[in-house]
């Protein structure tokens, strides 16, 4: 299944655009789990895990995560841009 067809929240970011996946909205409507936003990027050889506080099951609902969700990224991008290879090489989507 191509990117076309799943349904994704685009976030504009330095460079281009990511698409988050609904994995994160579908897990919390379906299980009532807490989310925590989970990036990772490289120092030199190491690899950093940055865990974020869960995504807040106030009043707000499904509406306010792809906001909050984007601006995590924003800031990953921002901070990582080099590490971002769907910025440099994106993904191409099949016609099928």
């Amino acid at each position: 299944m191509g990117l076309a067809r799943t349904a994704g929240a685009a976030s504009a970011v330095t460079g281009g655009a990511v698409v988050i996946m609904p994995a994160w909205l579908t897990l919390w409507r379906q299980t009532g789990a807490r989310v925590l936003p989970v990036l990772t990027h490289l120092a030199g050889r190491t690899q950093v895990v940055a865990i974020h506080p869960p995504l807040e099951r106030d009043g707000g609902g499904a509406d306010v995560w792809p906001e909050r969700l984007s601006s995590i990224v924003r800031a990953y991008v921002d901070r990582f841009p080099e590490q971002c290879p769907n910025l440099l090489f994106p993904p191409t989507v099949d016609p099928q």
